[in-house]
């Protein structure tokens, strides 16, 4: 009988543990399981042919980390409908095993997880996006990760050559992405930013306003520069992100970065937050003499 694909990776690995081979590397396998079970999961081995492993190839670039979004209450809207409702902080612990205290924080605009956004959401019966800035954390999958999945994949087919399940390898008749090596990020240490903010002083208002959120959001420089007053939440010390500006060879233009994508909020420190509000109440005496 020809194995299903998730037991015998599931096999694959356990091979894996009995040789020993770090518990790191063990953990690193089964994280990247997870993808190919959902890719590949209740197929028989020799029903997975070149043609599907390239398409899960595409789905895997274009996939992200599996690191849960963050949310904060908008303005008053959650207590309102709690209020419109009746409902308390009690009757929402008793129906969603929520603590006390992650109950109240939701409720009074502190950052919590999305899951516990989205439970306390189902219970009111009312939408996440409509009462929660939703904050993504997750990032897409770097070129290392792409290739993991790839080398685990390659190494359950080869074992199944190996002990003669399969004749051949499907993996040998597909295009493997173009992975690129990233160089190594050369970060700023915290006394080199100490030193660049101590220089910006020096500079007007406008410029240390751009550097300071390129050093703190890791936004792009676009992204920055395509802020407007409306994308700031000043209650919450956040950005909406929701357009970039860009430049070709026709000139500089606004592109939407929300395509396909849940709206961007990154959080900003209170000092970078303070600046801004600086550099507005400098705008606003501008435009009002």
């Amino acid at each position: 009988t020809m194995p299903i694909f998730k037991d015998y990776l599931e096999y694959v690995l356990k091979t894996k543990e009995s040789l020993s081979i770090k518990r790191s590397t063990l953990n690193e396998y089964k994280y990247i399981s997870k993808r190919l079970i959902d890719a590949f999961g209740t197929e028989p081995l020799d029903n997975i042919t070149p043609y599907k492993i390239n398409q899960f190839y595409i789905q895997l670039q274009n996939s992200y980390t599996n690191v849960s979004a963050s949310a904060i209450a908008i303005d008053n809207k959650l207590k309102i409908r709690l209020k419109e409702k009746g409902i308390t902080q009690k009757n929402i612990k008793e129906n969603t095993n929520l603590g006390i205290n992650t109950i109240s924080a939701a409720i009074n605009n502190k950052k919590i997880s999305y899951d516990t956004a989205e439970k306390i959401c189902n219970y009111i019966n009312i939408n996440v996006e409509d009462f929660f800035y939703v904050i993504n954390n997750s990032k897409k999958l770097s070129s290392k990760t792409v290739k993991e999945h790839i080398t685990l994949l390659n190494t359950l087919f080869s074992t199944a050559v190996r002990e003669r399940i399969l004749e051949y390898n499907p993996m040998d008749a597909t295009i493997k992405p173009k992975l690129t090596n990233k160089k190594e990020v050369n970060y700023y240490q915290p006394e080199e930013i100490s030193e660049i903010l101590d220089k910006l002083s020096e500079e007007n208002l406008r410029w240390q306003v751009i550097i300071s959120l390129l050093i703190v959001t890791g936004c792009r420089r676009g992204e920055i520069v395509g802020l407007k007053w409306d994308n700031i939440l000043w209650n919450y010390n956040l950005l909406q992100i929701n357009q970039e500006v860009l430049t070709d060879d026709k000139g500089i233009y606004i592109e939407d970065s929300l395509k396909n994508v849940k709206e961007k909020y990154v959080q900003v420190d209170q000092d970078t937050m303070e600046l801004l509000k600086k550099y507005y109440d400098e705008y606003i005496k501008i435009v009002t003499d």
